[in-house]
């Protein structure tokens, strides 16, 4: 639970920053989760980071509502729940605009070590980032800016990692080399 009461925004550019502990990466071509922290190859650097929801209520969440509800922004654009593993999730997409404020984001090791070689992150890599909530309004419409300003980078994973869990004795797939092994059952 936050110590201290939320920060109010009441002026375009109030800002808030906060950093999000012992998150996993997320990413899902279906909820346009994607990780570029290095190229802002799309004009924003971005991630999305997951915490199991109670560990968002109880560290996070009375923050940031208080910020978006203070400033009148949607978070459903920004922050939803999904099921990880049989447990649920909320997932935040975080994203600095390149031209907005030309600021990459740092990207740190587990010993505080600043990465300056190119690297990828990707889902399930466990990360702390520290986000700055920024007070933003484009044609009469407020919105909330989730910059992301530095990472740190705690486990890096091998490969992406899918929303499910292994189930004994369900089916497994044969490994083969080439598809002149592949049969089909089918007739037609």
């Amino acid at each position: 639970m936050t110590s201290t009461a939320p920060k109010q925004f009441t002026e375009v550019n109030d800002s808030f920053t906060m950093t999000l502990q012992n998150c996993m990466a997320y990413s899902s071509a279906d909820d346009k989760c994607y990780t570029d922290l290095q190229e802002a190859k799309f004009e924003s650097y971005k991630i999305a980071v997951a915490l199991p929801t109670k560990i968002y209520e109880d560290k996070y969440a009375e923050t940031i509502r208080a910020l978006h509800n203070s400033w009148g922004s949607d978070m459903a654009n920004y922050i939803f729940e999904r099921t990880l593993n049989d447990e649920p999730h909320t997932i935040l997409r975080l994203e600095t605009k390149h031209k907005a404020d030309w600021s990459k984001p740092k990207l740190w090791d587990s010993k505080l070590q600043l990465i300056t070689d190119r690297i990828t992150v990707r889902g399930g890599s466990t990360v702390n980032v520290s986000v700055n909530f920024r007070a933003t309004e484009y044609q009469g419409t407020r919105f909330m800016q989730q910059q992301v300003k530095q990472v740190q980078i705690l486990k890096l994973a091998d490969e992406d990692f899918g929303p499910f869990s292994a189930v004994d004795g369900g089916f497994v797939a044969d490994t083969f080399d080439g598809a002149d092994d592949v049969q089909s059952a089918t007739q037609f």
